[in-house]
């Protein structure tokens, strides 16, 4: 019953390829191809084949600040791996 409410067309992305960050946030940049100068940090428009999992946690983080970018490094921290020198965000506790 909501089909009308739908979009016509939804596109799809390639391993590696995503929306620019501008038309992600509804605005439509000039250029159509442009340099990614940010590191990735994450997408909801992904194929759901290309994502192994979820993480839920109930454990208690005391940061403040805590920003999305933390998310990455914290759960590395966890596993007992080293995020990349050049990531955005910093391990929370």
């Amino acid at each position: 019953p909501y089909a009308g409410n739908g979009p016509d067309l939804f596109i799809g992305f390639d391993t590696y390829y995503r929306a620019s960050w501008q038309s992600g946030l509804g605005s439509a940049p000039k250029n159509v191809i442009e340099d990614n100068d940010r590191m990735w940090g994450g997408d909801h428009l992904c194929d759901p084949s290309l994502v192994p999992g979820v993480i839920f946690s109930n454990l208690k983080l005391n940061a403040e600040h805590a920003t999305l970018l933390d998310i990455g490094p914290t759960i590395l921290k966890y596993f007992g791996l080293p995020a990349q020198a050049d990531a955005e965000g910093k391990p929370l506790n």
